[in-house]
């Protein structure tokens, strides 16, 4: 799996923007590890919440990230 480039092109279309700043700068702060490093993180952090709301509200969403795009 390559984290680097997941996503989903409409995305801002169907994810409340809250989550989608802190998707966004998720994806920004994975960006910067290696991708097998990233992986790792990303599975340990998802594994140790319950759902993947509890997984959204561990992050808080970066004020110096730029807004998402919205179409």
């Amino acid at each position: 799996m390559n984290i680097q480039a997941s996503g989903n092109r409409g995305e801002e279309l169907i994810v409340p923007e809250t989550e989608l700043r802190v998707v966004c700068g998720l994806r920004h702060a994975l960006h910067s590890r290696d991708p097998q490093t990233a992986l790792h993180t990303l599975l340990d952090r998802i594994r140790s919440t319950p759902d993947n709301a509890a997984f959204l509200r561990t992050f808080t969403a970066p004020s110096r990230m730029p807004e998402p795009v919205r179409a």
